[in-house]
């Protein structure tokens, strides 16, 4: 059944309104998932008649006796309840589940995937199972998992070479069953395409025989059961048999799949309250040792979507425990890490999403070496351009490998624009010796397929950033910043900076001063700080901000302190690459595209990039580079600096001054003097048809016959807007790019003051020029535009001439400044030996960007 995501999460959110209406505790969870389940097998015919969910004081009477008839088609006990709540806290909850929203509209359980019964438990037990990291994965990226992991297991069977019966797929952290029902439904439609065998019979051959599951959450259990009921319709005897083949407990602890225990040692025991399984002895048809071989079984594939929690979350016995039985896990590790290297342990094939950090972190290192050495990693897909799992902070990708058949030789990476693009997504191979090269053994996840032949020959590169250059963190202020940090100088007080303050090449101070004395952190009362040497500040330097859109130096030579959310970066003694020469270097278009297509996958919220020296250090340099380009390289960053500090001087005289002007009677609007719209789409449209409808950005542009006013609408929609293509930010809001929305005739006198006044009415609500953002049901964005009201030109002669030069001047810095990036960009890519074909492909790549 193809998924409903905007009827799923609404489902979502009014289970959680019914929920509301029930008994608060566990009884009050079973009663909610029983009367789910209840509607999803009315709406497919499984009850001997439909049922009446009208009657609000029959309602108990008539759901007990549904639930017996569920107990008769699945024999195992599902869901135990006492009694249900009074009638008429069953009546509201009921018919909550049963309405869309705060309408009538009933909602039609047979249009919705089944498996958002696991939705709803999540939802339900939110703050429970995000404690212990349990997300539930889209229907798609299930789908696809599933297709690549378990459907080569179909094309066996069929080519004779697999009995049917014989299969084992597992999830050894399956929460309410999605992967598995997944499988089952992937192999019965694949095999009987195949064999035209009819698909019910298959559906309970691969019900009672072929999957197994491992949760700690025994109601997620009996969910995944009653899921696989309602999602196949498998008989009672096939029902019975899968209950046997699911297991409640720790997949982490207890006695592992070769048989060798894993009890702890003394010192090292979980928490009291875990529950060890031991793999063999709970599955022992397929962990069982061959007969005529005496080797151990394994499943044929591991699936599934395991927990992620970081380990400083975790108890410290269970943290000692999984560091002394995990090969894996070492320093600031996540769960999913033991959970990665248990699947390969358990199966032959491991297909599951996780979070990306460990393709870079160096808690990840232990994992890719096994990835990559002892198994054979065949895929990589970054899910990251999209929110998979919109409430959790993390990026996921889908890892899939083939266990015990390493080494890897070349590991494929993609990254889909949309979940449903996941099969169409461009596949790019990397060679295994790029990956050996990269330093730590990163996996780039991020690689455009024009890329891979130039990374791999820069990757090869003599030397590294990390030769030539120190990266040293700036101050921690600990849990005394407060304290530390202040507006006003003092006798102990130096300026400070951070990440925010640093752009391409300057370093702009926000007049913060750090008091600068140890003596104001008391250590005996547990405060901690840690202010650095005076001398890593002293003296010019680069600074790096950690997090950036890109790598991205500043050149200082004020003394001024740094904060650690930035790097102080120097060259080394003897290195042939000056401070300028670094600065024009870390700026240049070739470092950010190398940074963006090894470590673009290590992104974090907002796209943002860590430039940590374990990334950055590791940027390639040539060893020996021609002193007279590394001086042309020197000079031209300077030149750089300098331009872009003349423009950045240049602002304050850039806000023209009107706001005295507009306040008299001596104004027109747009409108009247003579503009015109020429929007279509969301710009001409109203909150009638966009939800939330509102400028977002304008530029204005200024051509032979006068200026061309261009804005981005942003709104909410709908999902048959045909913008819902766009990625909606955190808020829900879709923006449009910048398009023309208002044209008008004038000269360029005119047309300079328009754009000043234009553009700083929207960047500041409630201007004197009458500017509203939003649109409302008879005004469009275009009417908002038209509305901005402008003074006489004559009224502002002065402060326009004025305005009007320094524009120019920008305008001609500005040139300045694009002409010596281009030819930094020429000696880099002279440095780095770039043909011209090499050159188009980081060309392009900046376009894009």
């Amino acid at each position: 059944m193809a998924p409903a995501p905007a009827a799923a999460a609404r489902l979502r959110a009014d289970a959680l309104d019914a929920r509301e209406h029930l008994p608060d505790g566990q009884a009050g969870d079973v009663a909610l998932s029983r009367v789910l389940v209840c509607c999803f097998a009315d709406a497919r015919g499984r009850f001997p008649g439909a049922l009446d969910w009208g009657d609000r004081d029959g309602l108990p009477d008539r759901l007990d006796a549904a639930w017996a008839a569920v107990e008769d088609r699945v024999p195992t006990d599902p869901l135990p309840l006492d009694a249900w709540p009074d009638a008429a806290a069953l009546a509201d909850a009921v018919a909550a589940l049963r309405t869309v929203g705060d309408t009538d509209e009933p909602r039609d359980f047979a249009a919705i995937d089944p498996r958002h019964v696991g939705t709803v438990h999540e939802a339900v037990l939110a703050d429970r199972r995000k404690a212990a990291g349990a997300y539930y994965t889209p229907l798609p990226v299930v789908a696809y998992v599933v297709a690549e992991t378990v459907g080569p297991l179909a094309e066996a069977v069929a080519a004779g070479e697999r009995d049917l019966t014989d299969l084992a797929v597992l999830d050894p952290a399956m929460g309410c069953g999605r992967f598995l029902v997944g499988a089952v439904c992937e192999l019965r439609d694949r095999l009987a395409g195949e064999s035209g065998d009819d698909p019910q019979t298959l559906v309970d051959d691969l019900v009672a025989n072929t999957v197994y599951g491992v949760d700690l959450d025994a109601r997620a259990v009996d969910l995944a059961v009653l899921v696989c009921w309602l999602a196949t319709d498998a008989g009672p005897a096939a029902l019975a048999s899968l209950r046997q083949h699911l297991a409640v407990g720790d997949s982490l602890v207890g006695a592992g799949p070769d048989g060798a225990s894993t009890e702890p040692s003394a010192d090292s025991r979980p928490p009291a309250d875990s529950q060890p399984l031991d793999w063999p002895a709970t599955f022992p048809d397929v962990l069982g040792p061959d007969g005529a071989t005496g080797e151990r079984g394994r499943f044929d594939a591991a699936i599934g979507n395991p927990p992620y929690v970081r380990s400083r979350h975790l108890p410290a016995d269970l943290k000692t425990y999984l560091r002394e039985h995990y090969s894996t896990v070492t320093g600031a590790f996540d769960l999913y890490i033991p959970f990665v290297e248990r699947s390969g342990d358990l199966a032959a094939h491991v297909g599951l999403v996780v979070p990306n950090k460990w393709t870079t972190t160096r808690y990840g290192r232990p994992l890719r070496d096994q990835l990559l050495d002892r198994h054979r990693l065949t895929e990589l897909v970054d899910l990251s351009s999209h929110d998979v799992f919109p409430d959790a902070n993390v990026y996921p990708l889908v890892l899939r490998f083939a266990a015990d058949a390493g080494p890897t030789e070349t590991v494929t990476v993609a990254r889909p624009a949309a979940e449903a693009t996941i099969t169409a997504a461009e596949r790019v191979a990397v060679p295994r010796a790029v990956v050996d090269r990269l330093g730590d053994r990163v996996v780039p996840t991020d690689l455009s397929a024009d890329a891979a032949d130039l990374v791999a020959r820069l990757s090869g590169a003599g030397d590294r950033l990390g030769d030539h250059a120190t990266m040293t963190e700036g101050i921690h202020t600990g849990n005394v910043r407060e304290r530390l940090l202040v507006d006003d100088p003092g006798p102990d007080t130096e300026p400070v900076v951070g990440g925010d303050a640093v752009t391409p090449y300057l370093v702009d101070w926000a007049g913060r001063y750090i008091r600068y004395d140890p003596g104001l952190v008391d250590e005996a009362a547990g405060e901690y700080a840690d202010l650095r040497e005076p001398a890593l500040f002293e003296g010019e330097k680069l600074l790096v901000p950690d997090v950036s859109e890109g790598p991205e130096a500043g050149y200082d030579d004020h003394d001024r302190y740094v904060l650690n959310s930035c790097y102080v970066v120097r060259p080394r003694d003897g290195s042939p690459y000056s401070t300028w020469a670094l600065l024009g270097l870390l700026n240049a278009g070739l470092v950010d595209w190398y940074f963006r297509q090894v470590y673009g996958g290590s992104h974090v919220s907002g796209g943002y990039l860590r430039c940590k020296p374990m990334f950055l250090g590791e940027v390639p340099l040539p060893a020996a580079p021609p002193p007279d380009a590394v001086d042309r390289l020197a000079a031209l960053a300077r030149q750089a600096h300098d331009a872009r500090r003349a423009r950045r001087d240049l602002e304050p005289a850039l806000a023209l001054s009107v706001d005295g002007a507009l306040a008299g009677d001596d104004t027109d609007t747009l409108a009247d003097l003579g503009a015109v719209a020429v929007a279509t789409g969301p710009l001409g449209a109203t909150t009638r048809t966009h939800d939330r409808l509102r400028i977002g950005r304008v530029a204005v542009e200024q051509t032979d016959e006068g200026v061309v006013i261009l804005a981005t609408a942003r709104y909410r929609p709908d999902e048959q807007d045909p913008a819902t293509d766009l990625a909606p930010d955190s808020w829900g809001y879709v923006e449009t790019d910048l398009r023309p929305a208002v044209r008008l005739a004038c000269d360029d006198r005119l047309g300079a003051l328009v754009g000043a006044v234009v553009s700083q009415a929207v960047a500041g609500e409630g201007s004197p020029a009458g500017f509203r953002r939003e649109a409302s049901k008879t005004n469009s964005l275009t009417d908002r535009l038209l509305a901005v009201r402008v003074p006489d030109p004559a009224a502002v002669a002065d402060e326009l001439d004025s305005y009007r030069e320094t524009t120019q001047e920008a305008a001609e810095l500005a040139a300045t400044i694009r002409e010596t990036d281009a030819r930094i960009d020429e000696v880099v890519a002279s440095l780095f030996g770039l043909s011209v074909e090499e050159s188009e492909i980081v060309a392009r790549a900046a376009e894009e960007d």
